[in-house]
């Protein structure tokens, strides 16, 4: 019958394998919490034996043990995260409704400035008055032979651009709405008029040079009809969902007060010169 060996005489491996099992079994955490210190001591220390070790109160020996969270205490802890990261997302909210906010100024201001020039260069009689809110309106636009001319200034840095400018710059966005490019839609409920059949989308399309739109009429035509998808987003009209949304959701108290106004429209055939809505209100830039 072979004795056993000192722990200090057993190799490094035989005493790491003795040392886990004990942690494991949980039998020596409280009597030789020093044991945990021999496992993850590097190996370039010397080995300790136990007896060697010095005598430890019981207050060294918890203050050593590695305290455990409490279920209690991860779910507080969890709870805490979650309110710091809600904070965090109503932060973001109010700086995206604040960056929003601030692009639609800006770009108001630069649709007057762009304004400005048109009737500085051009003359006051010369220039456009003020997008159409009305199909006769639209009608007249159209028919004017110093038109594109007069589109100049809103020439974009590509034919996407342009487009979007040219279009909020002759129609303002309630008229907008009730276009799309061929009219027809499955999923639609309302029949729209066919802007790719207007006068205007004509003339847009045929001197597309003029203004310095060079891409294919297929390229061109998805400009327009991403454009007129978008136009409910005109005139401040994407602060006015967010508003919507968050009254809706209880975030904000801003209740919607955007109604899209349809007195005054007629055909898209409509003949100049036939009755149509309201005058033409004081000219106030769109944004772009």
């Amino acid at each position: 019958m072979s004795s056993r060996k000192p722990f200090a005489e057993l190799s490094r491996r035989q005493q790491q394998r003795i040392v886990s099992r004990c942690l494991a079994n949980h039998k020596l955490e409280s009597q030789h919490p020093e044991i945990e210190q021999i496992e993850n001591s590097p190996s370039q220390s010397p080995v300790t034996t136990p007896a060697a070790l010095p005598n430890r109160s019981n207050a060294d020996t918890s203050a050593s043990v590695p305290r455990k969270c409490s279920v209690q205490q991860r779910g507080a802890l969890l709870e805490e995260w979650m309110e710091r990261i809600e904070r965090i997302v109503q932060e973001q909210k109010k700086d995206q409704k604040t960056i929003i906010n601030k692009m639609e100024r800006i770009e108001r201001q630069l649709s007057h400035l762009i304004s400005l020039a048109e009737i500085k260069s051009l003359g006051a009689s010369e220039a456009l008055q003020a997008p159409a809110t009305s199909m006769t309106e639209l009608d007249n636009i159209a028919k004017d032979p110093n038109l594109i001319q007069k589109l100049q200034p809103y020439i974009g840095c590509n034919s996407k651009m342009t487009v979007r400018r040219v279009l909020k710059r002759c129609m303002t966005r309630d008229l907008a709405l009730h276009f799309s490019f061929t009219g027809l839609g499955e999923r639609r409920t309302v029949s729209k008029q066919a802007f790719g059949s207007h006068l205007l989308c004509t003339r847009i399309l045929g001197d597309a040079a003029a203004l310095q739109m060079n891409d294919t009429r297929e390229v061109l035509v998805a400009h327009i009809q991403a454009a007129l998808r978008g136009a409910r987003d005109w005139d401040g009209g994407r602060k006015l969902r967010l508003d919507a949304a968050a009254s809706l959701s209880g975030v904000g108290s801003s209740p919607l007060r955007a109604t899209v106004s349809t007195a005054g429209l007629f055909s898209c055939t409509s003949p100049a010169g036939s009755s149509g809505g309201p005058g033409s209100p004081v000219f106030l830039p769109s944004s772009f």
